[in-house]
């Protein structure tokens, strides 16, 4: 038996605001069908299968995601050599990404540090990066939020936000922040999951003659890793 059910991004933790209490994005809902035997996905968050009204993204995918949010890495004995790399290694990565002005490498540096790695002037970086990099783009009645391939400084000069596609989005989702995670684009509330589903929305490829939303082929993994990891059942 299939029904109609929408999902809310749900969850019990903070939304990582710096200065007093960050603006509260309206919840992203949309209907989706899934069969009836499919469990309900959960996290320590609570349930996120919670019945909402439709609304005019009805019909986009809704992510599904894992039991286990958290981060999985080979275990290795502390030795004092293991110390003193984990030490240097961490010295680098701080120094090399924590520039406020660099969000490409910001987005590699969440990757290691996790999500309240915080920048060179105090910020929290997933705050800083999308109040400072990304856009607003509508879909229709919906506003969604994504990122540029690169943005212009103050004086002019070129920035590379994300020289490949859906670096990002991809990032974000290999570290532990929530999809429900309150941000501020333009100086408006969004949430994180609206970047994945703005890059479900905007990512096709045409088998029959090869056009795609990609410059190339080898842009097309951040973006297809990024869809796959909250990808429900059957989704193609």
């Amino acid at each position: 038996m299939i029904f109609i059910v929408s999902l809310l991004f749900m969850g019990c933790s903070g939304d990582g605001s710096v200065d007093g209490e960050a603006p509260e994005a309206a919840p992203i809902e949309q209907l989706v069908e899934v069969s009836s035997e499919q469990p309900a996905a959960e996290t320590e968050g609570g349930d996120l299968s919670a019945p909402v009204s439709p609304d005019d993204l009805a019909g986009l995918p809704a992510p599904i995601l894992p039991i286990n949010l958290g981060r999985i890495s080979y275990p290795l004995d502390i030795t004092s050599d293991i110390s003193l790399a984990r030490q240097a290694l961490l010295e680098v990565v701080q120094s090399e990404t924590s520039d406020p002005t660099n969000p490409w490498a910001i987005a590699h540096g969440l990757v290691a540090l996790g999500s309240e790695m915080r920048l060179s002037n105090g910020e929290l970086a997933i705050d800083y990066l999308f109040s400072e990099y990304a856009e607003e783009v509508s879909h229709g009645d919906n506003v969604l939020v994504t990122f540029p391939a690169s943005g212009e400084t103050e004086d002019g000069g070129l920035v590379r936000i994300e020289p490949h596609t859906d670096l990002i989005v991809k990032a974000l989702i290999e570290t532990d922040v929530r999809l429900d995670r309150q941000v501020v684009v333009a100086g408006n509330p969004h949430q994180v999951g609206e970047l994945w589903l703005e890059t479900v929305l905007t990512s096709h490829l045409n088998m029959s003659d090869g056009s795609s939303s990609w410059e190339g082929t080898d842009d097309m993994a951040w973006g297809l890793q990024a869809i796959a990891a909250f990808a429900p059942e059957g989704m193609t």
